[in-house]
């Protein structure tokens, strides 16, 4: 019953999702998208990912123990065994909240709809945030266990909820502001201005047009001066006119060329 529900709210999801495309409704399309998708991860991805995210994050917190001595990692449990300077000993688990799992269907929910990347940045950066949001995880990791091995175990609260939230929030945003925000104004075009970051051949790659509208203007005068028969038809004055009309247009275009590159 479970899993007929499940799928019966997946098809809804996707009829949403292709009437909401069809009506170029692509705000909504995006929130709807981003949303279903990281529901569905949190119901049928986190129960398998949690586990080994957990592991990863107490593997790569236990180098940084090891080498200091301040803290033992049990990664196979997911379990960290802190002693304190107070002779006091914590054991923190790396559970649901800790394997940084929520902060990577968030983050992964949002790039796949985000529109500004092509498909093959979009890999790229989903591999890569997904690294940084463990390494960033286990940073915190680390952060609490030094917290509570120079302070003892009655700081465990206060490094747990406040301090170590703090700077996963921290370089959560650093994260989201590289991959979401910068990305979307450096891209963004507004009338004739745009930021560019493709240089002068990104540049000339954004303007088909002119460049077609001067190709068409210079084969239009080779074929009046090819024509035999264009004095019977057209003055010499008329031609010369044309002519100065023709460089007209392509000294505007190239002048836009270099405006945008």
């Amino acid at each position: 019953m479970y899993i007929l529900l499940g799928f019966i709210i997946f098809i809804i999801w996707i009829i949403l999702m292709v009437v909401l495309h069809k009506a170029k409704l692509q705000a909504w399309f995006e929130v709807v998208g981003s949303v279903g998708l990281f529901i569905f991860g949190m119901v049928y991805i986190r129960p398998i990912a949690v586990e080994p995210l957990s592991r990863a994050v107490a593997a790569l917190a236990g180098i940084f123990g090891r080498l200091t001595g301040t803290f033992q990692n049990f990664f196979r449990y997911g379990i960290i065994f802190i002693p304190t300077r107070d002779s006091g000993n914590l054991t923190l688990q790396i559970d649901f909240e800790c394997s940084g799992i929520i902060e990577i269907l968030a983050y992964l929910s949002l790039l796949v709809f985000f529109k500004v990347y092509d498909a093959f940045e979009r890999i790229v950066l989903s591999v890569l945030g997904v690294f940084y949001i463990i390494f960033a995880n286990a940073l915190r990791i680390i952060l609490i266990c030094e917290i509570i091995h120079f302070g003892g175990t009655g700081t465990y609260y206060v490094a747990h909820t406040y301090i170590g939230r703090i700077f996963f929030y921290f370089v959560s945003v650093v994260l989201y502001f590289y991959v979401f925000t910068k990305a979307q104004v450096v891209r963004m075009k507004v009338g004739n201005f745009r930021y560019n970051i493709g240089g002068k051949k990104k540049a000339e790659a954004d303007l088909p047009d002119s460049s077609k509208e001067k190709e068409a203007s210079e084969n239009a005068l080779k074929r009046i001066e090819a024509d035999e028969s264009w004095g019977e038809d057209v003055s010499q004055e008329e031609l010369n006119s044309f002519k100065k009309e023709t460089a007209s247009i392509s000294s505007e275009k190239d002048q836009s060329k270099n405006e945008q590159s």
